[in-house]
């Protein structure tokens, strides 16, 4: 009877990497709809289900029901060959996991060249109204990019891409008047697409001034320059007017999907520690009743200096503040991803990856700190597989090249 028992749980144990009963579209599928349901049936049992696709993580957006976790896209998921992964928690609590991939083709059975798939959000909206003299710029597209380029008034600009989004913040302040953005991307597909759209400035004042939203955004938690001592500290404020479109982001990351927005008030709360030192916080939103954009930022600090933040003053009158928000330690990376956080303002920040135990590869990158010393540097060791534990070291330095604080050392691991 014993001997029985353990072939049964030996068998069940063998089975679990492939417990998923269904996904769809079905592996090695090929497919013409733009918008197919996206998920896997995992059976009775199963917990802490996710969905990732294309490298991004559907999770929050994601229907939940029983041992069913799919997708029903409000956008079109573009042509090419997408990845699709599902994970659970299984019987006897052990993790599974189940990938596979399906291709978008067009009614003649070929991939285009071109695609005809559209940003799925725009910033500023288009044909809005805004306040500020550099707004944040920003368009979000139905694929994760491989490249892009950004015009305004016909003039080339320096863009990043984060996954599926690219943006940019204009370096001078914009006139009064109606101006026009162009973003040209390629996705990871190799399917290639133009988004144009235009929208108006209509400074208050003088001079690029936010004045916290010039009133449209109110009772700020934490307040502006405040500081707490909670690494997780709710972050929210009040509008007057009825807004649609809002959007909140932390330190250049977007966390809408995880705040909670009633009438008149949005909020989020980390669900994550928040590295010691500076952070931002950033609003954006429409009013409806005159089409105007409106945005505010604000910044508070995290009282601490440990995790991720360094503080190496040179004398007690030049301290620096250095740290790396994203990724955290242990993440888990793609096979491209970005290093963000914050430094001195211009300052050069340089990273290396390293793969462990070993050590026996280097990939160097590098970039620059924006004018309030925000840095965004993406990141892509070549070499890294699957499953590789990476160090990645994080160093400022001035002009000259010398280093400004101890580096930072996280550990990552490609997924």
């Amino acid at each position: 009877m014993q001997k029985v028992a353990r072939t049964l749980i030996a068998g069940l144990l063998v089975s679990l990497p492939s417990w998923a009963q269904n996904v769809f579209p079905p592996a090695n599928s090929t497919i013409t709809q733009m918008r197919p349901s996206i998920g896997c049936d995992w059976g009775g049992g199963a917990r802490n289900l996710q969905l990732i696709i294309d490298g991004r993580d559907w999770t929050q957006e994601a229907n939940k029901n029983g041992g069913r976790i799919d997708l029903n896209p409000i956008f079109d998921v573009g042509y090419g060959t997408h990845t699709v992964e599902s994970r659970a928690t299984g019987l006897l609590g052990l993790p599974v996991a189940k990938t596979w991939t399906f291709t978008i083709v067009n009614p003649n059975g070929n991939v285009p060249v071109n695609s005809n798939n559209p940003a799925t959000r725009t910033y500023p909206l288009a044909d809005s109204v805004v306040n500020e003299t550099r707004p944040r710029i920003s368009a979000d597209f139905p694929e994760n990019l491989r490249a892009a380029r950004a015009y305004l008034d016909g003039q080339e600009v320096p863009a990043g891409i984060n996954g599926n989004n690219v943006a940019f913040t204009p370096q001078v302040d914009l006139s009064r008047g109606t101006h026009q953005v162009s973003t040209e991307v390629t996705y990871l597909s190799g399917a290639r697409v133009t988004q144009n759209w235009t929208f108006n400035v209509r400074p208050t004042n003088q001079g690029n001034n936010n004045n916290l939203g010039n009133g449209q955004f109110t009772n700020f938690s934490p307040p502006q320059n405040g500081q707490v001592n909670n690494s997780r500290p709710l972050l929210s404020a009040d509008f007057g007017v009825v807004m649609d479109n809002l959007r909140i982001y932390v330190d250049k990351n977007e966390v809408t999907n995880q705040a909670q927005i009633t009438s008149n008030r949005i909020s989020w709360n980390p669900t994550y520690d928040l590295n010691p030192g500076l952070h931002w916080v950033r609003l954006e939103g429409r009013q409806t009743s005159n089409n105007q954009f409106v945005s505010t930022e604000w910044q508070f600090e995290v009282n601490g200096r440990n995790g991720g933040w360094n503080n190496n003053p040179g004398n007690q009158n030049d301290s620096v503040n250095f740290g790396v928000d994203s990724p955290s330690q242990g993440a888990r990376v793609s096979n491209s991803f970005r290093v963000s956080g914050s430094a001195r303002p211009d300052a050069t920040v340089r990273i290396s990856v390293k793969p462990l135990p070993n050590k026996n590869k280097v990939a160097s990158f590098s970039g620059k700190a924006d004018a309030r010393g925000y840095y965004s540097i993406p990141v892509a060791p070549t070499w890294a597989t699957r499953g590789q534990r990476l160090e990645v070291t994080t160093t400022m330095l001035d002009r000259r090249g010398r280093v400004l604080a101890d580096p930072v050392v996280i550990q990552v691991i490609r997924r």
